[in-house]
């Protein structure tokens, strides 16, 4: 209302003020590059596989990685949890979603054990990295799970009770497909990335335990290079990321916490890429996400420690759209570049 010539007269207007400090919402900062489309938490069961009972509106929970197939279906794995030795408390689930975020079926609670990482083929296949407790000792498998979600088609060990050492895997770590279509397997226990064929054959070993070029500090994440030269390592001791060729040899690498690298990562835990020239880092040093170059210059920061209203998730992912998936404990959120 508005007092004039003594009344009160109506006016009408709207502030554009947005109702927290999402920095990925257009209205609150359109300097950024991405904003938020839609967010996916209670996720209902079509069709069910491997023996699951009905269930409907079941929701992701524990979730731990998220991948994107090639006609943007979703699929995230949750974590399994252990009291001690032995069989897991919690066992890992796979959950499948269609790209408009509902489910369509997911794993028997009792057939993946306490899995560490898990990538999808080209033909839609499933890839685990699983392993029976969380101890020193624990056995390590490559899993592999059909398209369809209905049989395990291999059960390999990747521990040294099938694989001789060194060039057996110890673990944690999580896996993905190089361009020649074998797996990069993550070895943070032996600061090692292994290769091997998709039936479990060892075809080569990278690194060792160092800062130099070419070896690795805590390796936690890995990713083919977008342009199909050799592959990318995120480090998290070392607090950088590395590219490296087929051949072992360091092609460039930023994020390093020596002075003379301007953009420092602080405790870095994974990234993807998102086309030929970016790439998105999960840093919980900074309980953020860094958007930068490859060259390791930010392009955006979003992190709680200046935004409150921002939440780290755990894992993101980019789907062939180019659409961004952030996966978080309980739900998913989607962005889209302006």
């Amino acid at each position: 209302m508005l007092w004039l010539l003594g009344l009160w007269l109506p006016v009408s207007c709207q502030l554009d003020v947005p109702s927290h400090t999402n920095p990925f919402d257009p209205k609150w900062n359109s300097t950024l590059p991405f904003y938020q489309i839609a967010e996916y938490n209670g996720l209902l069961v079509v069709t069910n596989r491997l023996g699951l009972s009905t269930t409907t509106g079941f929701k992701i929970e524990n979730s731990q990685k998220i991948e994107i197939s090639a006609d943007e279906q979703i699929h995230v794995l949750s974590k399994g949890f252990y009291h001690g030795v032995g069989t897991p408390t919690t066992s890992g689930i796979l959950s499948r979603l269609s790209s408009a975020g509902v489910g369509v079926w997911r794993t028997a609670s009792n057939l993946l054990n306490c899995p560490w990482g898990f990538t999808v083929s080209d033909q839609g296949n499933y890839y685990f990295i699983d392993s029976i407790d969380n101890t020193s000792g624990g056995r390590v498998f490559l899993a592999g799970l059909s398209a369809s979600g209905t049989n395990f088609f291999l059960r390999f060990g990747l521990d040294n009770s099938s694989v001789p050492p060194p060039n057996s895997v110890s673990g944690p770590g999580t896996c993905t497909f190089d361009r020649d279509g074998t797996l990069l397997i993550v070895d943070g226990k032996d600061h090692q990335i292994k290769r091997f064929t998709t039936n479990g054959s060892w075809l080569g070993t990278y690194g060792t335990n160092g800062y130099d070029a070419g070896q690795f500090g805590v390796p936690m994440d890995v990713a083919a290079d977008p342009a199909g030269s050799g592959f990318w390592v995120l480090e998290n001791r070392n607090r950088r990321i590395q590219h490296v060729s087929s051949n072992g040899l360091t092609i460039e690498k930023f994020g390093d916490e020596r002075p003379s690298f301007a953009e420092v990562l602080v405790d870095p835990l994974f990234f993807c890429f998102y086309s030929n020239q970016y790439a998105f880092v999960g840093d919980s040093g900074i309980k953020g996400v860094r958007f930068c170059a490859l060259d390791g210059s930010n392009i955006g920061v979003w992190s709680a420690v200046t935004d409150p209203g921002f939440v780290m998730p755990v894992d993101i992912a980019v789907g062939p759209t180019g659409k961004v998936y952030f996966l978080y404990e309980r739900s998913i959120k989607v962005f889209t570049k302006r």
